[in-house]
């Protein structure tokens, strides 16, 4: 069985506590479309988790940090990254058994 690394990008103005409902939805939204098991999506993440990381200066350099920090079957993880207007915005990502 493989994994896939998924990632999506919210506002960085979101609080932490709508980040966490917005990737529940996520979640169920991968479960509804593909199954319980081994979708390869978001729904195989167990959980969120905020490291404590400073904010990021792209959004490539938060990509590598996640890929590098996630762990399959683990919790997909939130970190901030200022984009190309320097707005704050939130990378979430995961490694997601497939």
């Amino acid at each position: 069985m493989g994994a896939a690394y998924n990632e999506t990008s919210m506002p960085g103005e979101i609080p932490t506590q709508d980040v966490c409902s917005n990737f529940k939805n996520l979640q169920h939204e991968g479960r509804h479309q593909h199954g319980a098991s081994y979708t390869g999506t978001f729904a195989e993440a167990r959980g969120l988790k905020f490291p404590e990381a400073a904010t990021f200066d792209s959004k490539t350099s938060a990509s590598e940090f996640v890929v590098d920090e996630a762990d399959k079957w683990g919790p997909a993880l939130a970190v901030r990254y200022k984009d190309k207007e320097s707005k704050e915005r939130w990378l979430i990502g995961a490694w997601c058994s497939e």
